[in-house]
């Protein structure tokens, strides 16, 4: 399971979902605080950009965020935005991009990183 930011539409359902499904992984940015004991069965990957995993049909790259990444204006609201996992899974020709809720900082932080070929 993927939760790419702190904000309850993305993350509020967790709890319900870990107790009604065999979820094995959760993967998050590094920047959301958790209830005490939430992860019973449960592993926690923390992602953040340059992080690869592949298979054999596919290949996921986060791209977003990093840990010196911060939002430069804005509040707390924004910056729990902006700081969203962003990742692109890829596979038989095919590329998804997932953004998470960014906004304009982290818009603006990740028009360098490639060019869409696959390089970061």
């Amino acid at each position: 399971m993927t939760l790419t930011h702190s904000h309850p539409d993305h993350a509020g359902g967790l709890a319900y979902l870990l107790e009604r499904f065999a979820v094995k992984e959760v993967w998050d940015n590094g920047r959301i605080d958790y209830p005490e004991g939430i992860f019973r069965f449960q592993k926690r990957q923390i992602l953040e950009r340059g992080d690869v995993i592949e298979s054999g049909q596919y290949t996921i790259q986060v791209l977003h965020p990093y840990p010196e990444f911060s939002t430069q204006e804005g509040d707390e609201y924004e910056e729990d935005n902006n700081s969203s996992l962003v990742i692109r899974i890829s596979g038989k020709g095919h590329s998804f991009l997932f953004a998470g809720d960014i906004e304009e900082d982290a818009e603006d932080d990740l028009s360098h990183v490639g060019n869409g070929s696959g390089a970061m």
